[in-house]
């Protein structure tokens, strides 16, 4: 049986958000202070703040399922 999960949800977000850990890991390496122009530094920060979210996103999803689980094993007993 099949169904929607926390651990699957987790997983594909989990996913998304090491995907985006990556990028923006390759993006720091390539940045260069010396040489840096506002649009390198505007990829670098709209990859930090894309990370940001997934992050927020799975940290939220998560919580928020739990509780709704607890909740309704609370109102069973």
């Amino acid at each position: 049986m099949s169904g929607i999960t926390l651990d699957s949800i987790n997983a594909s977000i989990a996913e998304r958000v090491a995907a985006l850990e990556a990028s923006l890991a390759a993006e720091m390496d390539n940045y260069d202070a010396a040489t840096a122009d506002q649009q390198s530094l505007i990829r670098l920060q709209m990859g930090l703040q894309k990370w940001t979210m997934a992050t927020n996103l799975q940290s939220n999803a998560l919580k928020t399922l739990g509780d709704g689980l607890k909740s309704t094993v609370s109102n069973i007993r």
